[in-house]
């Protein structure tokens, strides 16, 4: 059974994925409220990504499946901004949404489990050589992403936060509970971008 509980919700136009890294910038006070409320309980927060065509009086919805955010480091400038790298946890699924005392989005989400690792057909072995080869041309720095290749799922995400795939498009590559399906989407992309 899927475990639920509440946390503080951060409606963002861009979608993070289990095991990628994220810096924000935090300037609007409700947030600043929102991740020094994660900051003292120790506690992640959601990001979810905002849906475009929204409805009338409803602010900033997100599509139901985010994926937690871990704060792992932080720091304040002179101008009282707030710096945060967080890096992604584990999916969820939004159940609920209410807005807390400081006007921070709080949602009741049920985690979502991965689905257990497939065995990696032999189509997709060289796909993590292509991974390395991309992050090593556009310069990401190497400790953030250390080559899993016995994961598949890993690569999965990896590739689809780096690809320039539109929002909507990782979002649905996200939502998939099915790697090998979402490995088939990269590999029509790396297609037709030519990079496989």
């Amino acid at each position: 059974m899927n475990e639920s509980l509440t946390i503080p919700l951060f409606p963002l136009n861009m979608v993070l994925f289990p095991g990628g890294n994220l810096s924000l910038r935090i300037f609007e006070a409700h947030y600043l409220d929102m991740v020094s409320h994660c900051l003292r309980h120790n506690q992640p927060f959601g990001i979810s990504l905002i849906q475009q065509k929204s409805l009338p009086n409803s602010p900033l919805p997100t599509y139901p499946i985010g994926t937690l955010a871990k704060i792992t480091d932080w720091n304040q400038d002179k101008e009282g901004l707030l710096n945060i790298s967080v890096q992604g946890a584990q999916r969820f699924k939004i159940l609920s949404k209410t807005l807390h005392a400081h006007r921070f989005i709080q949602a009741e989400v049920m985690l979502l489990a991965e689905a257990p690792e497939p065995k990696i057909p032999r189509a997709y072995h060289s796909l993590s050589q292509l991974l390395q080869q991309i992050i090593e041309h556009i310069g990401y720095p190497q400790q953030l992403y250390p080559i899993n290749q016995q994961n598949i799922t890993w690569l999965s995400y990896r590739l689809a936060e780096i690809l320039p795939i539109s929002f909507t498009k990782r979002q649905h590559l996200l939502e998939l509970e099915d790697t090998l399906q979402r490995l088939e989407i990269l590999v029509d992309v790396l297609n037709h971008l030519k990079l496989s």
